[in-house]
């Protein structure tokens, strides 16, 4: 694959931009429920389409020196992972009049196969693919 194939398109020995991810744009209101699909999938690399508890497009990128969450495009969580893949990225959601707690989960095989990535929005399991079998 080639810097121009890869799904985020951005050189990864760049760390991803300091900035406010939303600059003070909301993501609308808090909803009931929980629905979410998986629109791409690929080696250390999600994108999930997420319509409740709120509207947002969800990607998680791992294929770099940097572990990134993005929402809707904007960064929204990053570390640095030169050793390993961070289990547990942390981040907050500009909804209604608060900030909503977010968070990606992470468990993978040696070969760098998801075991297990879970997404958590307002404390609430948004979407999970299962543990894996060996």
């Amino acid at each position: 694959m080639t810097f121009a194939e890869s799904p985020t398109n951005e050189n990864p020995y760049q760390p991803p931009q300091k900035q406010s991810p939303f600059d003070g744009k909301m993501l609308g209101e808090l909803r009931e429920g929980i629905s979410a699909k998986l629109i791409s999938s690929g080696l250390l690399y999600r994108k999930i389409s997420i319509a409740a508890p709120v509207e947002a497009t969800l990607e998680f990128h791992g294929r770099s020196y940097w572990d990134v969450v993005r929402i809707n495009g904007s960064v929204v969580a990053w570390k640095i992972s030169w050793w390993r893949i961070t289990p547990q990225l942390d981040f907050e959601l500009p909804v209604g009049e608060s900030l909503v707690p977010g968070r990606v989960t992470l468990r993978l095989w040696p070969w760098l196969a998801f075991r297990q990535f879970r997404v958590e929005i307002a404390n609430r399991v948004v979407y999970e693919e299962p543990v894996a079998k060996a």
